[in-house]
């Protein structure tokens, strides 16, 4: 599967999405296989007494496309798209220098990209424990699957910082957590706990 993120004005992110699956419907076969996501975070946010689950962009001005067959050939007409400004050029396409340029995800950026495809596309809120040294045990969630560092911790509102390489671009993105204490852990999320990645 290939992976590419899109570049585009922000706030217009949902108007591109549409307009690129139209691009794409009217392009291909519709055997071919294509998804295109505006990532988004989810958080709650306290109304009075309850909490309410609010989505926010994750990426604001990018999109990522999840694709069977390779979109490098139609950068020129991504880029027609108006207040789309294209692909945006492989990390490994930069650092190699490479005259020939290539658009397609690769290594941590592939990661990152399939990480988002994998909860299609809206990250939720990951329980996790801080211990002494303020160490991350991630219990459950999205960033239990995620292959990155988390770099900061905001306690006060929920979130956390993640480091990733994403086309030189999307390094580092905040998404939402909800901390739990050892002693409101049931005995399964003890065991996942032992089991889970630190960060």
């Amino acid at each position: 599967m290939n992976y590419y993120c899109i570049a585009c004005r922000v706030s217009k992110e949902t108007k591109i999405k549409e307009e690129i699956e139209n691009y794409l419907k009217k392009t291909f076969d519709t055997s071919i296989f294509f998804q295109v996501l505006f990532p988004t975070k989810q958080y709650k946010i306290k109304k009075g007494k309850t909490f309410e689950n609010v989505n926010k962009p994750l990426t604001p001005g990018y999109l990522f496309i999840k694709s069977e067959i390779e979109l490098d050939i139609y950068s020129r007409d991504f880029r027609k798209i108006t207040d789309c400004y294209g692909l945006v050029e492989s990390k490994n396409s930069i650092e190699n220098k490479s005259k020939n340029i290539s658009y397609k995800l690769e290594r941590n950026d592939y990661i990152y990209a399939s990480w988002i495809f994998s909860h299609n596309g809206t990250i939720t809120p990951s329980k996790i424990t801080l211990e002494i040294g303020s160490k991350v045990n991630v219990i459950s969630g999205p960033l239990a699957t995620f292959n990155g560092e988390i770099i900061k911790v905001d306690k006060r509102n929920n979130k956390v910082c993640i480091y990733s390489e994403n086309s030189g671009t999307l390094q580092k993105v905040w998404v939402p957590i909800e901390i739990v204490k050892d002693e409101e852990l049931d005995s399964d999320q003890e065991i996942l706990k032992e089991f889970s990645k630190v960060y």
